[in-house]
Parts: structure tokens; sequence; C-alpha cells
């Protein structure tokens, strides 16, 4: 009985050891399925090595049709997998033709008088032998036939193909597959090529017949054994992103019930998790993009097509962007007790023990003036006095939205049900469980609407309770409006609205997926819609594609949209030149920026691994080591060499750690299992098949499994691992050249060949090295600039729209007709800024994860020159994320206000007032500039822009005062309206703070120009400011 009671904790306590990616995989039915066909895929390769005469036939390269499933295994669609495939098996036919046009042209340029004597001294030497033929081979590559013409042809080919693929490997990393084979199959075919004094253009056929054997084992394996569309892949993806919102909103209810100092401190890591999770829901979002863009060239069968799905795209983003917007309510509470911080440093009142538990951050109360830390002073008082504070109003927040945030979880958990069943039952004609599903749904989806509905009209009028006695007084002209105590109310009223949006979003996808299954009753054969896609998905320059993290490269930058282009063309231009005018101009123009190019990180790159390439392959023509190079695999060296060399340094000194780990775990894998097997023999058949068979489940379920971090040193690891069983067989039944040996033979030296490459690559590093610390400052002084052309974007269209409403409001007649025209003008106009503000949003919040991987991978370029500051630049990251949030959930706010509030939002935070619009573009431009050139800023250039805001506070407009004050101040915080007028306030006061905080760092990261007295002036300054405003100025600021 204890056993029993004593082994479900055992599990969970060893669950609890392991990362949560292996637990979740383990316990997926999807997974296991995927793993039975990879690793069927992959064993059947194997077994194709065992037979004598599929061996004979496969050749020396024989491995390669049981490796080529760790490259690409079998766990996608069959399309996918023949895209995948075709990808490799064109790099390796183009890297085969470069090598035989690199082979006809050297054979052409051969000393003919050389050849002959050679070939007349390598007959006389077979005289007699045995066995001539085998003597003429050794003697080829004992390298009596390398000729200097020859040999300089095959290098200028290799030497420029390098250079051509490390090109493409930079700017185009979808094709490093294509690239990477590409460049094996001509580093073998340059390396032997120059041996052999005849045409010799099968030398890499191995290569392909082994890899094509794979291919065809593995699409029978994909449609035979736990057969996948894409449209299944797609629809599962999906299923699994829903359940993450759906556990997301759960994680609500675990932050709303801490304190809000428990929240800002996060010793139990609630919030830090949610954080996680909310990136995981940005990454699986964005990775959806790959599966769309295929789900419409195959044939399925199912209910939903391919447009069924990928209907669901664009509603699932946006509630993926709404419901992530959560993550701003722990930034709101830290900044509203940064504004107690500093509060500790102005005497009013002595504060509770609770609040003096916060440690003043010194930086953040430099920073503000006297002026806002009296502000923040008056209103900890009055927050105290009217028991308003947040600590007083979170639990009514958790209790008002609990019924909101248990239906989202609800729908949530209901729609994931239909779209589970639709996507698993598909040979079903008829669905009992679909239609209980389809009824669970309906029925979510209203108690959804009636929740929100309750919520409008009855419970978010309990987190207004608190504050509605001093409301009223407020109205009976008791007490000021000004200055009054809601900093909670409206953070609370924040939160209110961007649940209430997320709802909105919510009931779209509801109700999308709802009319789908109803729209189809029956499971149908689909065709596929066309192939003009496939074009757009091998050559979209994207930045989550699985390849290019094999070889530890950050994605590029995002490539402007056509409209990005023509809107920076106008302003964009050459300080140091005109535009050309004539074709001279135009034609030097072009010149000089092929120089400029050739200066580029990128091109200094393809050079480096163009030298390194040709350095690593001399020793296969010079006569002296040409049989040792091929007898000891000289090749793999030069294979790793160009596989560590990356374009940042950090990136290369990362990738030595993981392959090299990963290479010691393989060779210790690929030992065990080959000696299980075999024993101290060449080989059994049976025995090895079974152990590889064994040792292959756990590499294939981490090579199917693993996260982007894991994944380069998992597939070194499964690489190594064929290689030392692969070359033991094949070395043990297959007469060749230069035998490396059967187990602990083949491991050393495979581990020498490892190390070699990587300490050549390492040479070639520590010359000009491009350093990632360089480039991770200055990309984000590029993301600086581009959250500050957002902030731009939309302020541009807040103001458009300001005008539009202030032409309606002019007395001035107009018809009925040019009424609804200005209507309707304007509503296309709303809809067009706000899908270009979502098309820009989303990428950008991408390229921060990635940037948030490099940051993290530059710490290994090690503190030779210093430390380096990886607090400061994580910090600037967050702040650049937090920014990007606020930017979202300001222009949502926008979107669902009233005209009149958004007038109102206006006035209240002032964000639109000309000069404090250019006070937060030149501190964006500031801190950019400082960061990209590294020069350091002025110590009083600029101040907060909290007290920038304050300065340009003038009088409301007497027009827009009357508008607001229609209505009592009771009438207006109670209209629906101020939840997302809140929410806006919330937004504007955390860009401020954000920006104001980057402005800081940057100051930390750049240096400070000091200002000799400057800080005994100001605050004399400002006493004498404060002793000559009366408090009840004060107060109303």
């Amino acid at each position: 009985m204890s056993d029993g009671k004593n082994s479900p904790s055992l599990l969970k306590r060893v669950e609890e050891l392991l990362p949560q990616w292996i637990v979740v995989n383990l316990r997926s039915k999807q997974q296991w399925k995927a793993l039975i066909r990879c690793w069927v895929a992959t064993w059947a390769g194997f077994i194709l090595l065992l037979p004598e005469n599929s061996l004979k036939t496969l050749g020396n390269a024989a491995f390669f049709s049981t490796m080529a499933g760790f490259m690409v295994p079998a766990n996608m669609p069959v399309q996918m997998f023949i895209m995948a495939m075709a990808m490799l098996i064109i790099g390796m036919l183009f890297g085969w033709g470069v090598g035989a046009l690199a082979m006809k042209i050297a054979l052409a340029a051969r000393n003919q008088t050389v050849l002959k004597s050679s070939l007349l001294r390598a007959q006389e030497g077979a005289q007699g032998a045995v066995n001539p033929d085998a003597v003429f081979i050794a003697d080829v590559f004992e390298g009596m036939f390398l000729d200097a013409r020859s040999s300089v042809i095959f290098g200028v080919f290799l030497g420029a193909a390098s250079f051509l693929f490390a090109l493409i490997r930079t700017y185009r990393p979808r094709l490093v597959l294509t690239i990477t084979f590409a460049q094996i199959v001509l580093n073998i075919f340059s390396s032997y090529g120059p041996l052999f004094p005849i045409p010799q253009y099968t030398i890499v056929s191995s290569f392909l017949i082994s890899v094509s054997c794979y291919v065809a084992i593995a699409i029978v394996c994909i449609i035979f054994v736990f057969p996948e569309t894409m449209n299944h892949s797609f629809l599962a993806s999906v299923t699994d992103i829903i359940g993450r919102l759906k556990d997301y909103i759960d994680s609500q209810d675990a932050i709303l019930s801490l304190a809000p100092i428990e929240i800002v401190e996060d010793e139990k890591g609630t919030v830090a998790k949610a954080k996680a999770a909310r990136a995981v829901l940005l990454q699986d979002v964005q990775a959806l993009a790959s599966k769309t863009m295929l789900i419409n060239v195959e044939f399925s069968y199912g209910r939903w097509n391919g447009d069924d799905a990928k209907a669901l795209e664009v509603p699932l983003q946006h509630t993926v962007a709404r419901i992530c917007s959560f993550y701003s309510i722990p930034k709101l509470f830290e900044m509203y007790y940064r504004g107690q911080r500093n509060v500790s440093t102005v005497s009013i009142h002595e504060s509770t023990s609770e609040e003096t538990s916060i440690d003043a951050d010194a930086a953040d109360i430099h920073g503000d003036t006297e002026l806002v830390r009296q502000m923040f002073a008056h209103n900890r008082t009055k927050e105290l006095e009217h028991n308003v504070r947040l600590d007083d109003i979170l639990p009514i927040i958790y209790e008002s939205t609990s019924e909101l945030r248990r239906t989202s979880s609800q729908g949530l958990k209901a729609v994931q049900d239909v779209v589970r069943e639709v996507n698993t039952f598909r040979w079903k004609r008829g669905s009992s469980k679909l239609q209980e599903y389809e009824r669970i749904l309906d029925e979510a989806t209203e108690d959804l609407r009636r929740t929100v509905e309750d919520f409008k009209h009855d419970n978010r009028f309990r987190i207004i309770a608190p504050f509605m006695q001093l409301i009223q007084k407020v109205d009976a002209k008791e007490v000021s409006a000004k200055g009054l105590p809601i900093r909670s109310l409206l953070v609370g009223s924040s939160y209110a609205a961007q649940l209430l949006i997320s709802t909105e979003a919510l009931l779209s996808l509801f109700e999308l997926v709802r009319e789908t299954s109803i729209k189809r009753r029956r499971s149908r054969v689909w065709a596929p819609g066309g192939l003009r896609v496939l074009w757009k998905y091998v050559f979209h320059r994207g930045d989550d594609d699985e390849t290019s993290k094999l070889h530890g490269e950050e994605a590029p930058p995002r490539e402007m949209t056509k409209d990005e282009e023509e809107e920076e063309a106008p302003y964009r231009l050459d300080p140091d030149s005109r535009p050309p005018a004539n074709a001279f101009q135009k034609v030097m123009d072009t010149v000089h920026n092929v120089y400029r190019w050739l200066k580029s990180n990128e091109v200094a790159f393809a050079f480096k691994y163009a030298f390194l390439t040709i350095a690593l392959w001399l020793p296969a023509v010079f006569p002296s080591s040409a049989h040792f190079y091929y007898s000891q695999k000289g090749f793999w060296a030069l294979i790793m060499a160009q596989n560590t060399l990356t374009l940042y340094s950090s990136d290369q000194i990362f990738g030595y750690f993981v392959r090299l780990f990963g290479t010691f775990v393989g060779l210790v894998v690929g030992l065990v299992t080959w000696y299980i097997g075999n024993g101290s023999g060449n080989g059994n058949a049976f025995g090895c098949a079974a152990s590889y068979g064994l040792f292959l489940i756990p590499m294939i379920f981490f090579r199917i499994n693993a996260t982007p971090v894991v994944l380069l040193p998992t597939i070194t690891a499964a690489t190594t691992f064929v290689l030392v069983v692969g070359y033991s067989w094949v070395d043990g039944h297959l007469v060749t050249i230069g035998n490396a040996g059967i187990g602990w033979n083949v491991a050393w030296k495979r581990w020498v060949l490892i190390l070699i490459g990587c300490v050549a690559s390492f040479l070639l590093m520590l010359l000009s090295p491009t350093s990632s610390r360089k480039a991770v400052r200055l990309q984000n002084a590029a993301m600086v600039s581009e959250l500050s052309n957002i902030y731009t974007m939309l302020m541009s269209a807040w103001i458009t729209e300001e005008e539009d409403e202030s032409k309606e409001d002019s007395p001035s007649k107009i018809s009925d007709e040019e009424k609804g025209a200005n209507i309707a003008n304007k509503s296309t106009t709303n809809a067009a800024w706000m899908e270009k503000f979502k098309g820009r949003i989303l990428p950008l919040a991408l390229q921060l994860q990635n940037l948030k991987r490099q940051t993290g991978s530059a710490r290994f370029e090690g503190n030779i020159r210093g430390a380096w500051a990886s607090e400061e630049y994580n910090r600037l990251l967050e702040r650049e994320m937090e920014m990007l949030g606020a930017m979202a959930q300001l222009a949502s706010a926008l979107n669902h206000l009233d005209p009149k509030w958004r007038i109102t939002l206006n006035h209240r935070t002032l964000v639109l007032n000309p000069n404090f619009m250019t006070d937060v573009l030149s501190t964006f431009a500031l801190v950019s500039q400082s960061l990209r050139t590294g020069e350091p800023m002025h110590q009083i250039l600029p101040s907060t822009l909290l007290d920038r805001l304050l300065y340009h506070k003038t009088k409301r407009n007497t027009r827009a005062g009357r508008l607001i004050h229609q209505n009592t101040a009771a009438e207006r915080i109670r209209s629906l309206d101020f939840m997302y007028y809140s929410a806006g306030i919330c937004a504007v006061s955390q860009i401020i703070w954000c920006l104001d905080d980057m402005h800081r760092i940057a100051k930390q990261l750049c240096g400070e120009i000091p200002f000799k007295g400057f800080d005994e002036w100001k605050g004399e300054y400002e006493r004498m400011y404060r002793d000559d405003v009366p408090d009840e100025d004060i107060k109303t600021q």
C-alpha cells in the first residue's frame, strides 16, 4: 500500500528534475507517434548497411542512409519532408556539378608530358602484380598523379564556391541545409578529384545513393506509419497554442492572488513563469507561418481544408497579442512602487512597515525632480487617507474579474476540444463527441458573452466602488478634482480593459471555429490549391528557420516591406553626396555601394570562410600528405572548421562548447553501442542492429523534440554516434584504402579531427574577430530607432483622427451624404493604420526575442578587455519589450475609445502636446545615436520625461473642456470608456517610464559628460521653486 502511494510521488519528483520540454513531449501521444515513425525510418536506413550486397552498392559512405535521418527526420508531413530533402539533394547535386566542372577544366589544364610520364611509371610498377588495378588505385591515393595546374583549378573553384556558400549562409538562412551539403560534396570532390589522372565524375555517388535510399524509406514511413498531413500538423499546432493560452490565462489567478509587493519581487517565480510562457506563445504563433505557406500543397482528407485552417492564423495572432498584454500589469505595479521608493526621500508622512521594506533605487531617485517627488508624496498621502492603495484594490480586481477569467479559460478549453476532435478523428463520418464538444463550445461562448455583459453592467463597478465616496465629494465641490489619488483605480481599470479587449478576440476566435465546424459537416478529400507558394517558402528571408540555428547563427535583421522602403526613400539621404544625376554618376554610385558592401561583416566572414577552406584543403593536394589526408578522413576536419566558423565570435565560442560536448557524448554512446552489439569482433549483423536500434530511441527523441538551445549539441552527438558505428561496420566489411579501424580507433581519430577543425577556425577567428557585443549594441540602437518609428506612426494616426474629429464637431453645415462619406472614409483609415500597426508589432517582438538569445550568447566572448555589462543590456532589452507592449496597449485603447474620450485622454496625458512629442522623439534619437556611436551623453540632456510632461502642462482647450464636463465626475468614471481611457493612461505612463529608464541605461553603458556644479544648482533651484509655490499648487500638479 505504501509502495503504491510512494510511486506517484517518486515519479513526480523525477519529472520535477527533468526539463519541462522533456516532460511535455513524453506525455504527448503525437510526439510518440512521430518518434516511432522517425525511429523506423532511421533504423531501416541502418539495416541497409548490414547485408554485404547492399553495402557494396552503397559504397564507403553507406552510413549516410541513416545519418540523413538525423539531419532531416521524418517527423513532418510528406510534402514538407520532400521539400526539405529536395533542398538537401539539390545542394548535393550543385556541389557535385561544381566539382565535375572543376574536374573537366582541371583535366584539360594538366601537363600532358608529365601525365604520360606518371602513367608509364605506374604501369611499370604494376607489372607482375597479382591485382594491377589495386596497385594503380594505391598509386592514385599516394599522390603519384598530382599536378600543380590541376590542383590550382580545383582550388579556385573550391575557394570561389565556398565564398558564395558563406554569403548565402549569411543572407539566406533558409538555405543553410542546402549549402551545408553542397559544401560537403564539393569538399570531397575537390579533395580527391586532383588525385585522379582520368575523369572520375562519380566520386560522390555513394553519398547520393545512400541519401536517396533514406528518402525512399522515409516517404514510405511518413505515408504508412502514423501518416500526417500539413493540415493535421497545422491544426495540432493550433491546438497546442490554444492550450497554452488557457494556461496563461489560468496563471493570472496565481499572480493576482499575490500581494502587489510579492508580484514586484516575484520570489516564487510566478511572474517569471508567465513571462516565459508569453515568449513561447509568440514563438509558436510565428512558427505557424511556415506551415500555412505549404498547407494547400497537398492532398488531405478531413472536415476542414487548408483555407479553413489558415483562417485561424490571423485571429489566433490577435488573440495571443491581446492576451499577452497582461504582461504589462506587473510592470505597472513596479512603476507604482517606484513612486513610493522615491517618496522615501520626502519626509511628509511616516510609511508603513510593509512599504519601508522596499529598497530605494539611487538611480530612480536621482532621475526624478523635486516636483515629481512631491507629486508622488502627495498621492501616497491621499491613498493612505482614503484606503485606496494598490494593496487595498488588488483583491477587488481579483474578485471582480474572476468570472471573466474563468469563462475565458472554459471557452478556450471548449474550442481546443473542438479543433482537436476535428483534427484527430478525420476518418469518421459522424462523431458524437464532436457534436458534444460543439454544444459545449456554444454554451461556453454564450457564457463568456453573458459574463462580458455582466461585467460591463455590474462587476466592473466593484473596482470603482472604493473611490465613489471621494468622487462624489468632487461633484459636491467638497474637494478639488485635481490631484485625486486614483493611481490604483487606473491600474485596476487598465487590467479590466485589457481583459475585455482579450475577450473580444476570444469571442471572434470561438465564432470562427463554430462557423467552420457547422459549415464542414462531412470529411472529404481536398486537392492541392497551387505550387506558387513553394518559391516564396524557400527564398523568403525568415528568422524562424530551424536550420539556421544548427550552426549557432543569429537571424538577420527583418527586411523592410515595399511600403516601408517607399516611405523611407524620400528622407533617407546620403550626407556625403547628392543623388546621382547622370549615367557616369550612377555607375560610380554603384561602384561605391559595392565597395561599401565589400567592407561589411558578411563579406569579411565569407573571405575568412574561403581562406579557411583552402588552408585545410591544401594537405590533400601535396604529394607528401595526400595519402595521409585520405586514409585519415581529413575532410572531416575541414567540414568541422567550416561549420564552427560563424559571423560573430561569441556564437563561435559557444559553438565550440556545445559541439565538443555533443561530440564527446556521441563518441561514448557510439562506442557503447558498437561493443555491446559486436563485442571484440568485426561486427555481428543481428547484434549490431539490435544495439543500434536500442540506443537510437533516445537519440531520435532528443533530435525531434530538442529546444533551439539543445538542438545543436543533439545533432552533433547524433552524427558522431552514426559515424562511430557506421565507419566501424563499413571498415570491417568493405575493402577500402586507409582503413580507419573499428570502435575505439574510429572514436579517437574522430575526436582529433574535430579538435583540428575547431583549432583552425579559432585561429582564423582571432584575425579581425567580429564582436557579438558590438552587434548587440548596434541592434539595440536599431530597435530603439524602430520603436521610435512605431511611436511616430501611432502619434501620427492619433493626430489624424484628432483632426478628423475636430472637423466633424465643427459647426459648418454639411449634407447627410457628406457625413456618411466622412464616416466611411474614417472607418477605412482607422482600419488601415491599425492593420499596419499590427503588422509591425509582431515581427519586432520576435526580433527582440532573437536579440535576447544573442545577448545571452555574447557572454561567451569572455572578459578579456573587461567585464561586459550584460545586466544593463538585458535590462535595456526588457524595457524595449515593455515599451512595445505599452504601445500595443495604447493603440488598442485608441481603437476602442469614443472620440470625446480620446480627446479627454489627450488633455489628461498631454501626450499630443507638440513640445512633449519633440522631447520624446529627441530622447529616442539621443538614446539610439548614443548606442550606435558609443558616444557619451550630457548629464543634463534631457531631464526625465515626466518632469517635461508637467513642464508642458497648459490650460485645457475650452471646447474640449465643455465636452468633457457635460457629465458629473461619477458618471464619467462609471462610463465603460473610462476603462479604455485608463488603459491609455497606463500605457502612456509606461512608455514614458521605459524611455526614461532606457535613457539612464544608455548613460551607464556609453558614459555621461559631467556639468560641474549643475547638481547643486538644480537642487537649490528646485528648493527655491518649492518654497515659492503654494502647497495647493503642488497638489494639483
